[in-house]
């Protein structure tokens, strides 16, 4: 009696217990998915801000009316301003490397001033010396570069850069005649540099980039400004007995500009 008392217990509590189980397996929730990882690989565009400390180093050479070099005045003077513009790229990841290609153009705001004297006595007898006032404008840029990074992680990318650079440079000057002289020169070199770049959500990635670019010597290209009056000298008499020549030609590597630019770029899959 008692062994058929425990067997319906025992069936009862089977009963009710199971389909509470059933309930519970049916209600919870599977595991979530991983996350899927994120890759370079794409093409991307953006835009970019920052700003540029250049350098230019020119000689001034001042001529006699014969054309025989009395004087050559030598300064290096600062090309410093903003400089903003927008890139493209493709980047493809293989593991944790990632290499690719980027091409850019540039808005410059760069400038720089430098004086050069011809001493009195050189270019004038009558204690007063001659100065050319000599200006300089990076009025835009651009490069194509290759680029070869390392993920730290899997949103975060430390690269290399370095290819092709070029620009156009505005040169004009003031000599104390009053004579003024201006030309434009379009210029490739070679830039060279490093960033770090790192996804902000899944289209959108900023970087931080640092390039060291030269564009070479900047110089007249034979152009010979004329007629400069020389300082206190009567000017009625034959016109080739006073004037005074110049020109400008560079002395060390030309232009090279230090740039750091803020990017942001969107990526297509």
């Amino acid at each position: 009696m008692t062994k058929k008392f425990l067997a319906a217990v025992a069936a009862c509590f089977i009963g009710t217990a199971a389909p509470a189980i059933g309930a519970d397996m049916l209600v919870k929730a599977p595991p979530p998915a991983p996350a899927p990882i994120y890759s370079w690989t794409g093409f991307y565009v953006g835009g970019n801000i920052g700003y540029s400390w250049g350098v230019s180093d020119p000689n001034v050479n001042f001529f006699d009316p014969s054309g025989f070099t009395i004087a050559t005045a030598t300064n290096t003077f600062g090309m410093n301003g903003v400089v903003g513009g927008g890139q493209a790229g493709y980047n493809r990841q293989t593991g944790n490397w990632v290499w690719g290609a980027e091409a850019d153009i540039q808005a410059s705001g760069q400038r720089g001033t430098g004086n050069f004297p011809c001493a009195a006595g050189v270019c004038s007898t009558t204690g007063l010396q001659v100065n050319e006032a000599l200006n300089q404008k990076l009025d835009w840029f651009g490069t194509v570069r290759g680029r070869l990074g390392f993920t730290v992680t899997p949103t975060i990318l430390l690269y290399g850069t370095g290819g092709l650079a070029y620009g156009d440079i505005a040169t004009d000057g003031l000599i104390s005649d009053p004579k003024a002289f201006s030309l434009n020169t379009l210029k490739t070199g070679w830039t060279a540099g490093g960033g770090i770049e790192a996804s902000v959500s899944h289209d959108w990635t900023v970087k931080l980039e640092y390039l060291y670019m030269d564009l070479g010597d900047v110089s007249s290209n034979g152009l010979t400004t004329t007629g400069i009056l020389i300082p206190g000298v009567p000017h009625n008499g034959p016109p080739i007995a006073n004037r005074l020549s110049t020109n400008f030609i560079a002395s060390g590597p030309g232009i090279t500009d230090n740039i750091l630019r803020l990017g942001l770029n969107y990526k297509f899959y």
